[in-house]
């Protein structure tokens, strides 16, 4: 019998309160019903799980994904994702959490989110920064800049790490074709080689340069290079 579902997940909770999980998937007659929790998505809650211990330090949003080994079929895995949503808990004093908040956003890298996402963040982080300079600020407001914030966090958009190029071929076949003299070959393969050989050299020094893009460049190179 297949896992349908689990039952008893919350959909919301105070950061700093340790949430309990479910052990057991439905129905009950399922062959077999174990859960595995894991982290999907911390966001900016700080979370981990120990066994079936949820357990957070910052308010935002928290995806949560649970497994159960075989559950779907006798060789398939069931799996599914539950988004809990972690508050800010008034009582634990907003200032201090409001410059946990200011903190993290200062440690953040630009370079590692959608521009228009960080610069959404930014907007509302100098609307922040009002509030955390104001003395008088009130716990209202305080607590308002807190949800703004944190909303913005949550809001980012990572950018995908850049691939990573290899070059290994491309400057083999570079330096190959650097190494031959005009004088051992005929000067119309020679003229031949040289233009190959500025593109190959162009494709190595722009920086957007695709791996399909290099795999070409050494290729007609290397083509090239045997023609001579």
């Amino acid at each position: 019998m297949p896992v349908t579902g689990v039952t008893g997940v919350p959909t919301s909770e105070y950061a700093g309160t340790a949430i309990t999980l479910p052990t057991l998937a439905n129905p009950t007659t399922a062959t077999n019903r174990t859960i595995v929790w894991s982290i999907e998505n911390a966001g900016a809650t700080g979370a981990s799980i120990t066994g079936n211990v949820l357990n957070t330090t910052s308010a935002g949003t928290v995806v949560v994904r649970a497994t159960v080994t075989n559950g779907a079929t006798a060789t398939t895995n069931w799996t599914d994702t539950f988004t809990i949503t972690i508050n800010y808990d008034p009582s634990s004093g907003g200032l201090a959490k409001l410059a946990e908040l200011v903190a993290y956003v200062q440690a953040l890298n630009p370079a590692g989110f959608n521009p228009f996402t960080w610069f959404d963040l930014q907007d509302e982080f100098r609307r922040t920064l009002l509030v955390y300079n104001n003395a008088d600020a009130t716990d209202a407001q305080i607590d308002t800049a807190i949800s703004r914030l944190l909303a913005r966090i949550d809001a980012l958009v990572p950018v995908p790490p850049a691939p990573v190029i290899d070059f290994t071929a491309l400057d083999m076949a570079i330096a190959d074709a650097e190494s031959r003299e005009m004088s051992n070959y005929n000067i119309f393969t020679w003229f031949d080689l040289q233009d190959e050989l500025r593109r190959a050299r162009n494709a190595r020094n722009n920086p957007h340069v695709s791996q399909t893009q290099v795999d070409t460049a050494t290729a007609r190179l290397v083509a090239i290079i045997n023609r001579l």
